[in-house]
């Protein structure tokens, strides 16, 4: 995905490629492929002491009755990503929160990012 910028100092337009942290998740490049080898598999199946789909939906503020929604879905995790559209570093941030505790799975976000090859020019130390 490119953005478009403007310089106000000479008024001509040039491109940027938007860092791959900043873009939300219906619109990241790759993002079937993370959803299904990584999301899906690690967030779908219940787990008795969280760190699900569950979990992370009640991080993104969803309330019960949504979470139960979620499990009548085939995948629930898709369908929780594909509703909230978090940025990929929102979603990280929440992964890795006390509420979700899943570093894991951040974790393996954070390697797929780095496989991509971000060539923003502010990422800094997170590509």
């Amino acid at each position: 995905m490119e953005v478009l910028f403007f310089s106000t100092e000479t008024q001509n337009p040039s491109t940027q490629t938007k860092c791959i942290w900043l873009q939300d998740v219906k619109n990241l490049e790759g993002f079937e492929h993370l959803l299904t080898s990584v999301l899906k598999l690690n967030l779908d199946p219940k787990r008795p002491l969280g760190g699900d789909y569950a979990s992370l939906a009640g991080a993104f503020g969803k309330d019960m009755t949504y979470v139960w929604f979620l499990g009548s879905k085939d995948s629930p995790t898709e369908v929780l990503l594909r509703d909230c559209n978090p940025t990929l570093v929102y979603l990280n941030k929440l992964l890795s929160s006390k509420e979700v505790g899943r570093s894991d799975v951040a974790g393996l976000i954070s390697e797929w990012v780095k496989k991509q090859r971000c060539n923003c020019p502010k990422c800094g130390s997170l590509c």
